[in-house]
């Protein structure tokens, strides 16, 4: 499969809604270059996160899971801005297309509530919509064809 883009709303140190952070991307290869700390790694994250459900912590050296890592996932600037018994998300969309032309939309999302001012509850897990494109409209795929999904990307 072809990744063809990347969709972050609130993931980690990209703050904003979708339209502030999409990637496209055409065939070939990409080099994401940046100084230290403009969120390439962040990137990295991203696309594994929304296919694999985990999160690479470089303090530990080991991939941890949305269960252990949390309200972690949500950009700082979007948890500040958010009110005490508010809600805030994260999520990721990846867009892939395989060389037969089907087009594949994998969807991960986390939500937490804030409870004081810097304190949040989130969800045990995050979840996941997998969908692929019909013509001129996206049709949600069942659970039982999501690994096979995420093993062709």
């Amino acid at each position: 499969m072809i990744v063809e883009g990347l969709q972050l709303k609130n993931f980690q140190c990209y703050a904003g809604e979708i339209a502030d952070n999409t990637f496209k991307f055409s065939r070939g290869l990409h080099l994401v270059i940046g100084e230290n700390g403009s969120g390439k790694s962040k990137l990295w994250d991203a696309f594994y996160w929304v296919l694999y459900d985990e999160i690479f912590q470089s303090d530990r050296r080991e991939f941890l899971k949305t269960s252990i890592y949390k309200d972690q996932l949500i950009s700082d600037k979007a948890k500040y801005e958010c009110e005490v018994g508010e809600s805030v998300d994260t999520l990721v969309i990846l867009t892939a297309r395989t060389s037969q032309g089907r087009i594949y939309r994998v969807t991960r999302a986390y939500k937490a509530t804030k409870t004081e001012d810097n304190s949040f509850i989130g969800q045990d897990r995050s979840s996941v919509v997998i969908e692929e494109k019909k013509t001129s409209r996206w049709e949600r795929l069942t659970p039982d064809k999501h690994d096979q999904i995420i093993e062709t990307i």
